[in-house]
């Protein structure tokens, strides 16, 4: 009777296992979407990639006494400024620098620091102007946003995970269901996210002459049940009941 030493087998067969395998290749990594190149005027920058513009700054959409910088130049380090500069209509500030490494072959590492919330983040430029990759990072609030008439306000508090865009859009979540709330207008009505986007010439807007300077808030009601309530109820021929939850 023949007996079977399934440890020797075993060994055996890893061994032999190991001896055949294919060996592993690092994944390749991904290289930049286009050419990059910066338009600098006095108080613009243009990024554009590909020849498209992507990304601008400029001074005449800002609140406060905006003044942009830029020192260095493509493909070698660059360090981009904007101080003093506020999104209009609000006591936020869009005070930020962008530091640029060397450019390789693998594109533009860029590092983008904002003082609102303490925003810090690293991605590789060409990919985020070309929606391929994030410019993400934690923050944190403890700030009013705007007056919402004589007694109420739209505050921030908390820590949440905000990402930038190029369009000039941050979108911010908490970690809590108020890191936002609109207070003085009844109960308090919180959120857990809320958008704040730079406005340019020519967007939408409620006004038939709108502001030249102007910024988009937005936030949601989410899994709050917000009480809002028309401020008349009595409409002559009857009174309306009034849900909470009507709006979100």
């Amino acid at each position: 009777m023949a007996v079977l030493d399934t440890g020797v087998l075993s060994s055996t067969l890893s061994d032999l296992a190991a001896r055949i395998a294919a060996p592993e290749l690092p994944f390749p990594p991904l290289l930049p979407p286009g050419t990059l190149s910066i338009i600098h005027t006095p108080g613009v920058l243009v990024f554009k990639l590909n020849g498209v513009t992507r990304w601008t700054i400029d001074i005449r959409r800002f609140g406060g006494s905006p003044a942009l910088g830029m020192s260095g130049a493509l493909p070698h380090a660059v360090e981009i400024q904007l101080k003093h500069a506020l999104f209009p209509g609000t006591q936020l500030p869009a005070d930020f620098t962008c530091t640029l490494k060397a450019r390789t072959i693998f594109g533009t590492p860029m590092e983008l620091k904002f003082v609102l919330g303490g925003f810090d983040a690293r991605t590789n430029l060409e990919r985020w102007l070309a929606g391929q990759a994030l410019a993400e990072s934690p923050v944190n609030f403890a700030t009013d946003v705007c007056p919402l008439g004589v007694a109420s306000k739209l505050a921030l508090g908390g820590g949440a995970e905000a990402r930038y865009y190029p369009t000039w859009l941050f979108d911010i979540t908490g970690a809590a269901a108020n890191l936002s709330i609109i207070s003085g207008l009844g109960p308090d009505i919180p959120s857990r996210t809320f958008a704040l986007r730079l406005m340019f010439p020519g967007e939408p807007s409620l006004s038939t002459h709108p502001k030249s300077k102007r910024t988009h808030l937005s936030l949601a009601a989410g899994a709050n049940t917000w009480q809002l309530t028309p401020v008349v109820t009595d409409i002559g021929i009857g009174t309306l009941t009034v849900s909470d939850g009507l709006f979100d």
